[in-house]
């Protein structure tokens, strides 16, 4: 990155501030999983996109996408196996993406955190 001002590494930033960040964790019928230690972008864009018609319905397709890249394919199968209802998964959904929230809100608190540009700025 070093005298080029015109490229960015994301790769090596995102390898970088990786390290850091520490997975959140759930414990669901008895069992903790780990899940990413960011949101997941798809399951984020899909929310916003549903959120910005209110009368909309949300597509079954839709729910079941986001949960996947939250949750993981293999853990929600396991779940609804397990008797997970609509209700629950809706609680699952809302407080994780709660979780994220309050993080993101905490990154973007902190000074250059989470910036790229401020990364390298502070660098050099």
């Amino acid at each position: 990155m070093a005298g080029n001002k015109r490229f960015i590494d994301f790769d090596a930033y995102w390898a970088e501030t990786t390290k850091e960040e520490e997975a959140p964790q759930i414990r669901v019928f008895g069992e903790v999983y780990t899940l990413p230690a960011s949101p997941p972008a798809m399951a984020i864009l899909r929310m916003v996109r549903n959120e910005s018609d209110p009368d909309a319905v949300v597509p079954a397709q839709d729910i079941l996408t986001s949960a996947e890249s939250y949750f993981g394919a293999d853990a929600l199968n396991t779940w609804l196996e397990q008797g997970l209802t609509i209700k629950q998964l809706r609680d699952l959904i809302e407080q994780v993406i709660g979780m994220y929230t309050e993080s993101l809100e905490e990154d973007a608190d902190a000074s250059g955190e989470g910036n790229p540009q401020a990364a390298k700025k502070a660098a050099g």
